[in-house]
């Protein structure tokens, strides 16, 4: 496939100086052996493929050692150059329902450092724990695109190419690991385990109106192993929110997995 980039014609000057591309081409990490790029998308996988990469680098021995991910997003960079000579690039995509989602109750529910930078940058400073998602939601409506936290900026802005040899849908994960290991010989280790980001090993509890939910009360449910279904966390004001501030993605999720549904019921 002829390498185009999907951001490099938006102004004449310098690519160097060209945002967006610099941006994407930052989210984009290099398997070496097989000259591949990778769209290092938050909230998409993204532990589980850079420590798959890592370990197909050579850079760590063994899935213990994945705290070394954490500090090197920026060890497999490419250059312009170097993209554009890739024999296989590939991205995953998910419901943008579901990345929100999923960064509200690891993010906040967590107090992890870019949960309190939002709160900070709120009128009315509040503690992340008191932030529910409905908040968290308009706060990212008021928010500049390019100021957005990269776990829940569009996953549109990641994205070096205008076409990828591959795309992955995060909800059939198992497609992905199997086509990736037959195209490029990279093995696909679980992270989730390792981790404690996923929402998957949690039951879900049908609790109306969870959007007004408090981050602390969330986590309270969270600790015995229940997180509020993904339908109660919307509702229509919310929906059409997401529906808005996401449109780019999901106009190209919608294209390249027409046959999943991606959008929850708001309540």
């Amino acid at each position: 496939m002829k390498r185009e980039f999907r951001y490099s014609h938006i102004n004449i000057g310098p690519l160097s100086r060209n945002a967006q591309h610099q941006f994407a081409l930052g989210q984009t990490m290099k398997v070496y052996r097989s000259n591949a790029a990778y769209a290092l998308i938050p909230k998409n996988a993204c532990s589980t493929v850079r420590l798959s990469i890592a370990l197909a680098n050579g850079c760590i021995q063994d899935p213990s050692q994945i705290a070394w991910i954490h500090a090197n997003n920026e060890t497999f960079a490419m250059t312009s150059e170097s993209a554009f000579l890739a024999d296989y690039t590939f991205a995953i995509l998910r419901s943008p329902f579901r990345r929100l989602y999923s960064a509200f109750l690891d993010k906040f529910l967590d107090m992890d450092v870019q949960s309190w930078k939002l709160c900070a940058n709120l009128h009315s400073s509040v503690h992340p724990h008191e932030m529910t998602f409905s908040t968290f939601v308009k706060a990212i409506n008021n928010t500049a695109r390019s100021a957005m936290d990269v776990h829940w900026r569009p996953q549109v802005d990641f994205l070096l190419y205008d076409e990828y040899d591959d795309y992955f849908c995060l909800e059939k994960f198992d497609d992905f690991t199997v086509t990736v290991r037959d195209r490029i010989d990279l093995e696909i280790v679980d992270s989730r385990e390792l981790l404690t980001h996923s929402s998957s090993q949690y039951r879900t509890f049908n609790g109306e109106g969870s959007y007004n939910t408090s981050a602390l009360d969330l986590l309270k449910t969270k600790k015995i192993g229940r997180i509020p279904d993904i339908q109660t966390m919307y509702n229509s004001e919310l929906f059409e929110i997401v529906s808005y501030v996401y449109r780019d993605d999901i106009a190209l999720f919608q294209e390249k997995f027409p046959d999943i549904d991606m959008f929850p019921q708001p309540l």
